[in-house]
């Protein structure tokens, strides 16, 4: 998908998460659960629907933009990368 900072997910230490996303008919969507991380997993536990299975791992070059590297997440046609939380 090319950049879209509507869709975004931000996650709490308390093993919580808000997905914002946009739906097939442009509305915004706000989805809550809790979050999982199993080894290069990241599992969605979502309130209203079933569980989703995101691909999370650490890149293996520095990201340009924040010098560090980074963890993507990864599904189907979602790539999620770090960004300024402000």
């Amino acid at each position: 998908m090319p950049h879209n900072s509507e869709i975004y997910l931000t996650f709490s230490e308390y093993s919580n998460f808000r997905f914002h996303d946009i739906d097939s008919n442009e509305h915004e969507v706000f989805i809550t659960g809790k979050y999982l991380l199993d080894g290069h997993n990241l599992w969605l536990i979502y309130d209203d629907r079933p569980k989703q299975k995101f691909d999370f791992y650490k890149t293996e070059e520095p990201d340009a933009h924040y010098e560090i590297r980074s963890y993507p997440i990864e599904k189907g046609g979602y790539l999620f990368v770090h960004g300024d939380c402000e």
